[in-house]
């Protein structure tokens, strides 16, 4: 098309050019009317010459611009986008798998093939990967992340075809991944939407760490589809030997039911289980009935001694809390007056590993106070306030210890908010879920003081009224060899009375961190390592979380963490290095690892010190993601094709997307071109100034004009 003439951009002002173009005319004129020895025709030509070379140099200054505009056919390109994981080659209903994947693929491109459509193939399971052939496609991935594939799309194509059954077995709903998709996207359903006769086991939950002679649960989720009559059994096999089984008849055609089943250890090490449901006849698969787990058997249980010197009900639940705990050996003592304890004497020293102070009034008798200063001298020590609590009894007590809270001298009390400290954030005691500590009940505390000292920590402070204070809550004082914890607030039962799992949770947590720290050898193990759960599908990635702290309990970010890890059962063996988050807090991805197994040893080290080291044992089970539920999410494919002004179409009416799709491929669409052209931009006016000026100069020597 040709040029458009659309105005001036002058690189002087106008009121100059105008005036200087008439100006150059004039001189161009006077210069040569004058001489009347040279031809008129020569005349005209050195008027011509001189007057068109600064015409064309004011018009360059003028600026004057252009718009050119070009159109051209558009031809579109196409992505196909397929589904390769484990559940498209499953066989259900008229679907025969990847028999029928195939059959419908060659058939898709060849016909783009026909189009001439310029296209790119991908496959996808937890990501996307290019492929140059569809013999390269398996359908045998272990998991599909649907929402983080089509999120993370490149988008440069002008059209997708998603070819999926719309089954994704981890990640956010993929509905949510329309948000991402800016082109219209033709969804082919493929697989069944047949509910098949099944009994899957869908998860297994047990604790990383177990103790010997404990009970150990282990937690079983059971999905039933179609089996309301039948008896269903579920076994934990330890060398296909039955240790636990449970049975029990559904009662609906459809259900979930958690069971539990209780597991004794009876010697230390890797605990190698399965947990089985029996086949029942009439199954789809037998292949989701299983699944492995290892657990770690210990024999350090904490010989926890709770002395109760105040019948308040506080100490009632926190007794129930530490019973609770396979990890804690509980002994407890209640103090009845004089000299006496409900449940009999006091327990030696080497009987125990750490002692629970439960109130301290005055009158508990000579021999009774020697008995827990001895204590004090050895083990480490929690105390907890309760209402009859007294100065007097407490300092005598606590006197020798540096950074101890200080109480008043009146023993009266206020009510009081927890407030997380800043200083103990990461810290191990700490470690625990984000709460609205504002929402909570109130405890009531005399507002102790503190000694400041390098000994010390506060891990929560008292909020009066929503002022903030300095008064601690929950403090520790930490010596070379022993830890003390004091917990200077009341009525902490009020939390469990309310019924809020999320603040019983979180209590209950906080009490164990604290008891597991305070009782631990400060100069021992400063590296908390474990896996996020202890039984993986090899589908999963298997991810670490980590925290360090310091000789004195404080978060240590500085520390290089590694962690090796070897299979039990399978060739695997590798050492990775954890990322920190900060806080003394530590992060690993360790990727996806085979079936089997495996032991991990943890080693922090900051410089050539090491700090400490942890080891434990996680397991990594058959896949069976992908055959939770095998059927065809038509729902989702439809919404993502709509709201992209797509289409969508089930395998059976491929013909009918092939329509619709050669359809939209077949709409005729233009790319236009718009192009600026400025004059000054081209060579060709600066070469044709030189000319005229030329032309002038050679005219001007050959009639020897000065």
């Amino acid at each position: 098309m040709s040029p458009e003439f659309v105005g001036f951009q002058p690189m002087l002002s106008v009121w100059l050019l105008y005036p200087a173009f008439i100006i150059a005319l004039l001189i161009s004129v006077w210069t040569y009317i004058r001489y009347s020895s040279i031809t008129p025709g020569f005349r005209l030509l050195l008027i011509v010459a001189r007057g068109l070379s600064l015409t064309l140099i004011l018009l360059l200054l003028m600026n004057p611009q252009f718009e050119l505009r070009t159109q051209s056919l558009s031809q579109p390109e196409i992505t196909l986008l397929i589904d390769d994981s484990r559940s498209i080659s499953t066989q259900r209903g008229e679907w025969a798998g990847e028999v029928s994947m195939r059959s419908i693929l060659t058939e898709i491109t060849g016909q783009l093939d026909a189009w001439s459509v310029r296209q790119s193939i991908s496959s996808f399971s937890s990501d996307i990967t290019q492929i140059s052939s569809l013999d390269e496609l398996t359908f045998d991935q272990s998991e599909t992340r649907l929402y983080e594939v089509l999120s993370n799309f490149d988008n440069n194509s002008d059209l997708l075809v998603l070819i999926t059954d719309g089954v994704s077995t981890s990640g956010r709903d993929a509905l949510f991944a329309a948000d991402f998709l800016d082109i219209p996207v033709y969804a082919l359903a493929v697989g069944d939407t047949t509910q098949l006769e099944d009994i899957v086991l869908t998860d297994v939950s047990v604790p990383s760490v177990a103790y010997v002679n404990s009970q150990l649960p282990v937690r079983l989720t059971v999905r039933n589809e179609g089996f309301e009559s039948d008896t269903i059994s579920v076994q934990i096999l330890e060398d296909n030997r039955e240790i636990a089984e449970f049975s029990y008849v559904p009662g609906e055609n459809r259900s979930t039911r958690e069971v539990e089943l209780l597991v004794n250890p009876t010697q230390t090490g890797i605990l190698n289980l399965r947990a089985v449901i029996q086949p029942v006849s009439g199954e789809w698969s037998e292949e989701n009935n299983s699944r492995r787990f290892s657990i770690n058997i210990l024999d350090d249980q904490i010989r926890v001694a709770h002395v109760g010197f105040e019948l308040h009900p506080d100490v009632g639940f926190l007794r129930r809390l530490l019973a609770a705990n396979d990890a804690i050996e509980l002994t407890q003592r209640t103090w009845v007056g004089n000299q006496n304890f409900a449940e009999g004497t006091l327990p030696a020293a080497d009987s125990l590993d750490l002692l629970i102070i439960h109130g301290l009034p005055d009158g508990i008798g000579q021999a009774t106070m020697q008995w827990l200063e001895s204590i004090i001298n050895e083990k480490p020590v929690v105390f907890f306030l309760t209402p009859g609590t007294r100065e007097s009894s407490y300092s005598q007590l606590t006197s020798s210890l540096p950074g101890r809270p200080v109480l008043n001298r009146t023993n009266t009390t206020v009510p009081v908010q927890l407030r997380l400290s800043g200083e103990a954030s990461g810290h191990a005691v700490l470690d625990l879920a984000s709460l609205d500590l504002r929402g909570a009940p109130p405890l009531r505390s005399p507002l102790s003081d503190t000694r400041q000292n390098e000994t010390n920590l506060v891990f929560l402070y008292a909020d009066v009224r929503g002022e903030t204070t300095t008064s601690p809550v929950l403090q520790a004082v930490q010596l070379p060899n022993q830890r003390y914890s004091f917990f200077m607030a009341y009525n902490i039962h009020r939390w469990f009375l309310r019924g809020n799992a999320d603040q019983i949770d979180w209590l209950s947590q906080l009490l164990y961190n604290l008891i597991d720290w305070t009782a631990a050898d400060p100069s021992g193990q400063v590296l908390e390592l474990s896996p996020i759960k202890t039984d993986f599908s090899s589908s999963e990635t298997i991810e670490f979380r980590a925290s360090v702290t310091d000789a004195s309990g404080k978060p240590e970010s500085a520390a290089q963490v590694t962690v090796s890890i070897s299979g039990n059962d399978v060739d695997f063996n590798r050492i990775f290095t954890m990322n920190t988050t900060g806080s003394g807090r530590y992060e690993l991805d360790a990727g996806i690892m085979p079936e089997g197994s495996y032991t991990f040893q943890g080693t922090a080290q900051r410089g050539n010190q090491q700090l400490g080291e942890a080891a434990g044992v996680f397991q990594v089970g058959g896949t069976i993601a992908e055959l939770v539920d095998t059927r065809r999410n038509d729902p989702l494919l439809i919404y993502l094709s709509e709201v992209t002004d797509g289409h969508f179409s089930t395998h059976t009416e491929l013909s009918d997307f092939l329509d619709k799709l050669q359809g939209r491929l077949g709409e005729t669409s233009y790319i236009q071109e718009l192009q600026t052209v400025q004059l000054y931009q081209s060579v060709f006016w600066f070469l044709l100034i030189i000319v005229l000026l030329s032309t002038e100069w050679l005219l001007r020597k050959r009639f020897a004009l000065p």
